[in-house]
């Protein structure tokens, strides 16, 4: 587990003493992992507090989703993975994942030379990779 608290400010101008841009104040992530016969099971995940989405900190939302406070979100992830094969050298393992567990809706706002606006992260994403090393 870890947490990060970010008193980032900007220090001069006419937005002396507001929130950075984008800076979460509060970000906490985890992870617990657990083998059951073989198979590595790992549950994982962030929190982010709530941003400014400029550097005057506005806190409503304009008509064109530019502007206006990010709410804070929390997102989970579930990996399972499992050895198949094992000889010498070689291996051969599959991963299969869950991003966004519980579906979670959460936007970030455009930035730099994004398009302005909102932009919604992925829901929930399943992946399946398999791995060979040899």
């Amino acid at each position: 587990m870890a947490y990060t608290y970010l008193d980032a400010t900007y220090e001069e101008g006419d937005d002396k003493g507001n929130t950075l841009v984008d800076a979460s104040k509060h970000q906490i992530s985890w992870d617990a992992s657990y083998n059951l016969a073989g198979y590595q099971s790992t549950i994982s995940g962030y929190y982010y507090s709530d941003a400014f989405s400029d550097s005057a900190n506005t806190k409503e939302e304009n008509a064109s989703g530019s502007l206006g406070k990010i709410p804070s979100y929390t997102v989970w992830n579930l990996n399972v993975s499992k050895d198949l094969y094992e000889q010498g050298n070689t291996k051969l393992s599959i991963d299969v994942a869950v991003n966004n567990l519980f579906d979670k809706e959460y936007y970030f706002r455009g930035v730099d030379t994004s398009p302005m606006g909102r932009y919604p992260a992925l829901g929930r994403t399943y992946s399946v990779t398999g791995n060979l090393t040899f």
